[in-house]
């Protein structure tokens, strides 16, 4: 899907080439997933890579590589894992759940403290849940 370009006072403006990537991605998922046109899907495209580039412009974003998870969930898958490593922890099986998981002993005790101080301030609520403030955590710590 390609963007159209992009105007002001019949002036061609270039958009920064990784807020044009983001809007070109963002169509292509909005189009394969919901009902609607192409020409709907890189309007919203458009609007989430302007959402991104006013919320975060200026800012220095770091991006994990490496994972290759094609759900399109990567932030919550994470938080799932921890979580899922959390309930197996038994206090005892550190070098177990790095292995299991593939992280290191070292990031285990850091999953292990973060979901601890979710939980703990979450006390009021049940254990968080997946789209809690975990995940927000775990990709707000990966940046």
């Amino acid at each position: 899907m390609a963007l159209p370009e992009l105007k002001r006072n019949g002036v061609p403006v270039k958009t920064p080439e990784f807020i044009q990537q983001v809007a070109d991605h963002a169509a292509q998922v909005i189009a394969s997933r919901a009902d609607i046109d192409d020409v709907q899907a890189i309007e919203l495209g458009q609007a989430v890579a302007a959402r991104l580039a006013h919320v975060f412009g200026g800012s220095r974003i770091w991006i994990a590589g490496g994972v290759r998870n094609t759900s399109s969930n990567f932030c919550f898958d994470l938080s799932r894992r921890d979580l899922d490593l959390y309930r197996a922890f038994d206090g005892h099986n550190h070098s177990e759940l790095a292995a299991r998981y593939g992280v290191t002993t070292r990031y285990v005790y850091t999953i292990i403290e973060r979901v601890r101080r979710s939980m703990r301030a979450t006390t009021s609520r049940a254990a968080p849940k997946p789209t809690d403030t975990l995940c927000l955590t775990t990709c707000r710590d990966s940046l």
